[in-house]
């Protein structure tokens, strides 16, 4: 097992080497100053202005309904912003501008009145929340149409045009900002929808105890996503990569990531990451974050790369702000693709399974991708198998709640292959 594994990781090198290149996909976006990308699966909004741009400025946003490969420009939008979000639930893109808050909901390729609120965050049976960007608000309930209803509490967030949040398990939604000013909320807060009384603050960092003011001035937390297992990884301006894996309560320093703050992370069908480390290097790791390889390859040197994107194909795509340092004054702005990634993908993929929630108190469902037998084995930290099965069900229940609480294995096999996850009973 061990030699077949590390026969796939030399493969896996091989053609990763192979493939560090990138296309630029030309005539659209190449003489945009590319700010913000949001996506509801393979549908991607990315926004920007004109280099040329004076008072008042104009957004200019472009669409992809194919996950990157072709694009299209919609309306623009004076005193644009260029700050765009999804709700994907609702299916609403929303976007808003530096002066007038008014927000916009995207309809085909216009842009319309939205919501006299501007940044919005939705759970995941459809409620939406929200407040004014650009300065502390209060947050509160928003119909699907925009309507603002009731405050949900008398908490302030200051969202910022930084500002994001993100969905972890259970209704639980994570608020950050990368930004050293003061926030209500803490630079990296959440709040659960079985209680919306107040925002709640993470309570360690690398087992020591943490405050509001300790993570807005220590993490500056700049995404957040959740692994196939459950775990969650956030990138950070001064930590680099840190997990969780107690949906967000306690967090651990993972990576560095070649000493730069980390921008925006994605994952892939299979759990491979790339991140965007300090706008100027792309990242690939295939060990959760533990490790990262350096793909920025052929990207123009000097180039802000801005935005990164992986789509359900597994396809990368990089978006660049202008850069003239070449030496050859060539403008390099717009939206670059890596060569090769469905093949690397596709060659690493042993048994595409979830095993969730994890932890949990004994109950999992196990979710696989397989139409043919899987084999399922449980293991204890003695080696010993104490839960076994086959299925060609894509889905079935695991029940270890007769079990002692601690960490056990399961191993999955497929054709001859395996994968190997760690579950936590609680």
């Amino acid at each position: 097992m061990k030699r077949s594994l590390l026969l796939l990781c030399l493969i896996l090198s091989f053609y990763l080497a192979k493939s560090q290149n990138w296309t630029k996909i030309s005539g659209i976006a190449d003489s945009t100053r590319i700010f913000d990308l949001a996506s509801i699966n393979d549908k991607v909004i990315v926004s920007g202005t004109s280099f040329n741009a004076t008072f008042p400025v104009i957004a200019e946003y472009f669409i992809s309904n194919d996950g990157g490969n072709n694009w299209s420009a919609t309306s623009t939008i004076e005193f644009g912003a260029a700050v765009v979000d999804a709700l994907p639930i609702n299916n609403i893109f929303t976007t808003y501008g530096t002066i007038i808050v008014q927000s916009q909901q995207l309809t085909g390729n216009t842009w319309s009145n939205f919501s006299n609120k501007s940044k919005f965050a939705e759970f995941s049976n459809g409620t939406i929340i929200g407040g004014a960007a650009g300065g502390a608000d209060t947050v509160y309930n928003i119909s699907s149409t925009g309507v603002v209803g009731s405050k949900i509490n008398s908490s302030k967030f200051n969202f910022g045009l930084n500002g994001d949040y993100f969905e972890a398990a259970n209704n639980r939604m994570f608020f950050f900002r990368n930004s050293p000013s003061g926030l209500y909320g803490g630079d990296f807060s959440y709040i659960d929808l079985s209680d919306l009384s107040s925002f709640k603050t993470p309570l360690t960092l690398d087992g020591n105890a943490m405050t509001a003011i300790d993570w807005k001035n220590l993490v500056g937390v700049t995404d957040v996503i959740m692994m196939n297992n459950g775990d969650l990884l956030a990138t950070s301006a001064e930590l680099g990569l840190t997990k969780s894996i107690d949906n967000g309560i306690n967090w651990t320093s993972l990576n560095n990531l070649f000493g730069g703050a980390g921008n925006v992370i994605y994952k892939n069908s299979v759990g491979h990451l790339y991140a965007l480390i300090g706008f100027g290097a792309v990242g690939f790791s295939t060990d959760g974050g533990l490790t990262f390889t350096n793909i920025t390859a052929n990207l123009p040197a000097g180039s802000l790369k801005e935005q990164l994107f992986v789509n359900s194909q597994n396809e990368v795509f990089v978006f660049l702000n202008n850069n003239t340092s070449s030496g050859a004054d060539v403008d390099y702005s717009g939206i670059y693709k890596l060569d090769g990634t469905s093949s690397i993908s596709n060659l690493s993929k042993l048994t595409q399974f979830e095993v969730y929630p994890n932890p949990t108190s004994g109950i999992f469902t196990f979710k696989s991708s397989s139409t043919s037998d899987v084999a399922v084995s449980i293991f204890n930290l003695m080696g010993s198998t104490i839960f076994n099965f086959t299925t060609q069900d894509l889905t079935s229940t695991i029940d270890l709640s007769n079990q002692a609480a601690g960490v056990y294995f399961l191993q999955a096999t497929v054709n001859g292959r395996t994968q190997t996850q760690k579950l936590i009973v609680q």
